[in-house]
Parts: structure tokens; C-alpha cells; sequence
């Protein structure tokens, strides 16, 4: 009995931080007519959140691949906001 207890109180422990885990995304494509010429861009965002962080990716691709990473970070740590951010262009 003693060790059903013990599974289920470490069950619910390793349980408790992933039921705060989120991870969602959204992917989009878009077609510019212009000039007489057809141009795609297309754009891939995750979002990963956890206890009130959040930290997000974007990566933005043209017809010649990659173009642009975003990477951001925002958090609270007691009264003090974060937000952090960093842009490649590739």
C-alpha cells in the first residue's frame, strides 16, 4: 500500500509542470501579384509557454529560402518585466 501511495504522490508531482506547459504554432503562405510576376512568402511561429514565459520563434522564408529569424523571450520575475529579442537575416 505504502508504495501505491508513493508512485501516485510521484506521478502527480512529475505530472504538475507539464499539465503548465503550452506549445502552439501557426504557419502562413501568402502570394504577392506584382510587376508580372508571382511571389510566395510564407512564415513558421512557435510559441512555448511555461508558468507566465513565453518564448517564441519565427522564421520567415521567400522563394530563395530562409529569410528572416525572430527569436523572443518574455517573463516576469516579480515586479520586473523581461523581454528580450534577437532578428537574423540570412
Amino acid at each position: 500500500m505504502k508504495k501505491l501511495l508513493t508512485v501516485c504522490t510521484l506521478l502527480a508531482l512529475l505530472s504538475a509542470p507539464a499539465s503548465a506547459l503550452q506549445l502552439s504554432g501557426d504557419w502562413t503562405t501568402g502570394f504577392v501579384f506584382g510587376s508580372g510576376s508571382l511571389t510566395s512568402r510564407s512564415a513558421l511561429t512557435l510559441q512555448l509557454d511555461l508558468s507566465g514565459w513565453a518564448l517564441t520563434g519565427t522564421w520567415s522564408f521567400t522563394e530563395a529560402g530562409l529569410g528572416v529569424e525572430e527569436f523572443s523571450f518574455q517573463g516576469w520575475l516579480g515586479p520586473l518585466g523581461i523581454d528580450a529579442g534577437a532578428s537574423f537575416r540570412t
